[in-house]
């Protein structure tokens, strides 16, 4: 559970700040926790999640390192900050909300990593 921010439906002015499940089922049964947002109108059921960093992982930098290495990332003299997401009302887990994915910007495009998404 986390706290979403999220428009009320038909109005532009007002929203509602709740808790709800960080992902859900996607068709493999598997939790959705990313979304890619790349060429999709994303325009209703749309929030802000409220964070004070996210973590990406890349491939070891020690010889003989099995992990990965985890790298946090925060917003420089600020306590949160939000990252864009989506959120759908399913019948498996009630309503819960997945972050939006894209190519990563300029301060995570030098990890290395495999995978190119980025909140």
């Amino acid at each position: 559970m986390a706290p979403i921010i999220r428009g009320i439906e038909g109005t532009r002015a007002e929203a509602d700040l709740v808790s709800r499940r960080w992902s859900w089922p996607g068709q493999n049964k598997r939790p959705v926790y990313n979304f890619r947002s790349d060429g999709r109108e994303l325009n209703s059921n749309r929030c802000l999640i409220i964070a004070d960093g996210f973590y990406e992982f890349t491939n070891p930098t020690e010889k003989g390192k099995k992990r990965k290495d985890k790298w946090l990332f925060t917003k420089k003299d600020e306590p949160i900050f939000c990252i864009a997401g989506i959120w759908r009302d399913t019948p498996d887990v009630g309503e819960a909300f997945t972050m939006l994915t894209m190519d990563p910007g300029p301060d995570i495009a030098t990890l290395s990593r495999p995978a190119d998404r980025h909140p």
